[in-house]
């Protein structure tokens, strides 16, 4: 598959897990790096960058890599990342550990990442600072256990199974748009809910809307409650922008304090978030 780029005539491929880059004015410096851990200020493809040619970086990290910003920008410079290494890349948003010129705008609001041997971003530096272009995660990220992350609009207390259902809760970003995939069990303790909460990961922002209007068929998806076996009746989950979450609740919204109070009450749902 060939994606199709609006800026500088760019056209990416998709189908080998090295992707080729086809430019108008050509394919500049290959760059391999190895660093691993946080990284301020970048210095990887400093030297190295030219304006119109694409600079190829060649992530071989063995464990986690972080950057917060590339050093050595020069307007009209193009750098493809790809992940090739261990463990995967993150690239943080406009992170203040760099300097203000060397930070990256991710279009997320929030952290992306490469996973090895399949994520993809391209950046462009314009107008001192560096705007990600294109991003494919490359696949699945599975977001550990943490019971944080489980809340509910009711006095009651909410208590997730960390190895129940059996759990599954992870996410795959690509360009502006997140996945959220969920299979988890929960109890429901000392009260009663019509609602269950789950966070966002990775610090995204979701656009701004009315969640009841219809207005996008993206926002809001269909759901699966089960309690002790029982199917719970019509579900959805919603997007609340405000609170960087996912509601699931019944269909209609109403109170349904008999259907989502337990011990055994197990949730499943998949929705796609557009992005701020």
């Amino acid at each position: 598959m060939t994606i199709p780029l609006l800026t500088h005539g760019m056209s990416v491929d998709t189908g080998d897990l090295n992707p080729i880059i086809t430019l108008v004015n050509g394919i500049g410096a290959l760059v391999t790096s190895s660093t691993t851990g946080t990284t301020n200020d970048a210095a990887d493809v400093n030297g190295q960058l030219t304006n119109g040619l694409m600079t190829r970086l060649k992530l071989t990290n063995a464990t986690l890599r972080t950057i917060t910003g590339l050093s050595g920008g020069i307007d009209g410079a193009l750098v493809l990342m790809h992940a090739k290494g261990g463990d995967q890349a993150d690239l943080k948003d406009q992170d203040s550990g760099s300097a203000a010129s060397n930070r990256i705008v991710t279009g997320s609001g929030g952290t992306i990442s490469l996973v090895p041997n399949r994520g993809v971003a391209i950046l462009l530096y314009d107008t001192n600072i560096w705007r990600v272009i294109y991003h494919d995660q490359g696949d699945w990220i599975d977001i550990a256990f943490n019971g944080a992350n489980f809340t509910t609009n009711s006095t009651g207390s909410i208590t997730p199974a960390a190895g129940g259902h059996p759990y599954v809760y992870r996410y795959r970003l690509r360009g502006k748009t997140m996945t959220l995939q969920c299979a988890a069990k929960v109890a429901i303790n000392n009260g009663s809910t019509n609602e269950i909460r789950f966070a966002l990961p990775a610090g995204v922002t979701p656009r701004a809307y009315d969640p009841l209007s219809g207005s996008d068929e993206n926002q809001a998806s269909q759901a699966a409650i089960f309690n002790d076996g029982t199917n719970a009746g019509a579900a959805a989950a919603f997007i609340n922008n405000a609170g960087k979450y996912i509601s699931v609740q019944r269909w209609d919204g109403t109170a349904a304090g008999n259907y989502l109070n337990g011990s055994n009450t197990f949730v499943r749902f998949t929705i796609d978030i557009p992005l701020a």
